[in-house]
């Protein structure tokens, strides 16, 4: 398991950046061609979507882990 500590500015930009990679993959999700692409924009989106939750609970909060990720 990868642990990266950030401050409060630095977890607020990647929120911010994956928010817009959300938005954007869900743009990309109605204008997919094929169902092949549109299932590997969704698998992506689900992956930002728990990226999204870990950021919104604080690690030493999270299950086996005593370390904070924001300072």
């Amino acid at each position: 398991m990868l642990t990266l500590e950030l401050t409060a500015r630095e977890t607020e930009l990647l929120r911010e950046t994956l928010e817009a990679t959300r938005s954007t993959l869900v743009a990309e999700i109605a204008r997919a061609d094929t169902r092949e692409f549109r299932e590997m924009l969704r698998s992506r989106e689900a992956m930002v979507e728990v990226l999204l939750a870990k950021l919104a609970v604080p690690l030493h909060l999270r299950e086996g882990t005593h370390k904070s990720v924001v300072r």
